[in-house]
C-alpha cells in the first residue's frame, strides 16, 4: 500500500515486481506527467451475479487513492478508479501474489470500520474486500462479499456462510 506522495520508498521493490506508482510531485526537471489525486471515493470491485449470488455489486471504500501501474500482462486489476484508472492490482510472481493498493493510508482504522465493530460509513465494504482479496490470492474458494444492509451486513453474512 503506497500513494504517490510517499512511492519513493518503494519505488525500486515495486520495480522488482513489475509495478509502479507514479510520483507525486514530479521533478521539476524532465518530462514527467504529474498523477491526478483519486483522493476519497467508493470503487466496486464485485458484481454478485458474476458468482450467482444476487443482483449487487460490492464497493471499497478508498481513502486517499493515486492511480498505479502495472507493466506486465499477467497484472490483474482488482479496483479502477475515476475514469478507470487502476488503483489496485496483483499479479503473480513465483508462487505467490502480489497487491499493489494505491492508498497510503487504506488498512488504516480511519479507512475501516471502527474498533468497537460499528460499521464505518454505514457499511463494512472494506472489511467485506479485505476478506475477499485474501481467499481470492490465497488459492481458497473465492468469498463473496453479502449484500450491503447498513449496521448489518457483517453479522448476516456469518450466518450464512459455512466456512471462515
Amino acid at each position: 500500500m503506497v500513494g504517490a506522495e510517499d512511492v519513493s520508498g518503494s519505488r525500486s521493490l515495486l520495480a522488482e515486481f513489475g509495478l509502479r506508482v507514479p510520483a507525486s510531485p514530479v521533478p521539476t526537471e524532465g518530462r514527467w506527467e504529474e498523477p491526478e489525486p483519486l483522493g476519497h471515493h467508493r470503487s466496486l470491485f464485485l458484481d454478485a451475479r458474476d458468482y450467482g449470488a444476487g443482483d449487487y455489486k460490492a464497493g471499497v471504500i478508498l481513502f486517499a487513492a493515486w492511480p498505479v501501474e502495472a507493466g506486465s500482462e499477467d497484472a490483474e486489476v482488482l479496483v479502477r478508479g475515476r475514469n478507470e484508472n487502476p488503483v489496485i492490482v496483483s499479479r503473480q510472481f513465483g508462487k505467490g501474489t502480489v497487491v499493489l493498493i494505491g492508498d497510503t493510508c487504506f488498512a488504516m482504522n480511519k479507512n475501516l470500520e471502527y474498533v468497537t465493530g460499528e460499521a464505518f460509513e454505514e457499511k463494512y465494504e472494506n472489511a467485506h474486500f479485505w476478506r475477499w482479496l485474501l481467499t481470492r490470492i490465497s488459492g481458497r474458494p473465492e468469498w463473496v462479499p453479502p449484500r450491503e444492509a447498513a449496521g448489518h451486513a457483517l453479522d448476516d453474512g456469518a450466518k450464512r456462510e459455512k466456512t471462515p
